[in-house]
């Protein structure tokens, strides 16, 4: 990943924040947890040299993705399912989780994270559309095939090579809509959005 051209994400809006702040009450020691964990490794790496090995960096993604796993949960509902499904069981946490620390891994490299940007960025990375395990496990795989990247990830490309269209969740009671993006709003019908 070019370290001079990281993937800007917007921040989670302020409802989004206060009703994270009271839906998951674990939030914020699982948040305080990785920002303590990227200081670790960071700080490890200026002590022995500036350079990261693989090894570290691989340490590092697998207890970042750990973390991120125990946070998450379900994931941040962003209002959206997969068109066309008959059983809508499954939440995709869209982004790969090892995706995501590492371009945790290496946004910190490049610009230090505080713990409001983490508190404000993290819902939106563990995001989730509705879907069924047939369909999930189906991106899973052109995920591993294509060696998609959190760019990929973020960009849906996952569900554009498997023809996938979203479409808002009818009933949906605790969404996030901050944490929507311009690549699902793409895989949205503009009937829907009407």
């Amino acid at each position: 990943m070019n370290q001079n051209k990281m993937t800007e994400i917007k921040q989670l809006s302020d409802s989004d924040y206060h009703k994270t702040l009271k839906s998951y009450s674990n939030f914020l020691p699982h948040v305080r947890a990785i920002l303590r964990n990227l200081k670790n490794q960071s700080i490890a790496r200026v002590e022995e040299s500036d350079v990261w090995s693989e090894k570290d960096e691989g340490v590092c993604i697998r207890e970042l993705s750990n973390k991120l796993y125990d946070m998450n949960g379900k994931g941040w509902f962003c209002g959206f399912r997969v068109v066309g499904l008959d059983n809508y069981k499954t939440r995709d946490h869209i982004y790969s989780r090892d995706a995501i620390s590492k371009y945790l891994i290496q946004r910190h490299k490049v610009k230090p994270f505080t713990l409001n940007e983490l508190e404000r960025l993290l819902p939106i990375l563990c995001t989730s559309i509705n879907l069924d395990s047939k369909t999930n496990k189906k991106l899973s795989e052109i995920g591993k095939e294509h060696q998609l990247t959190f760019e990929d990830y973020y960009q849906l490309k996952h569900y554009k090579l498997a023809g996938l269209e979203l479409e808002v969740c009818p009933n949906s009671r605790k969404v996030f809509s901050s944490t929507r993006t311009e690549y699902m709003m793409e895989l949205v019908s503009q009937e829907e959005l009407v």
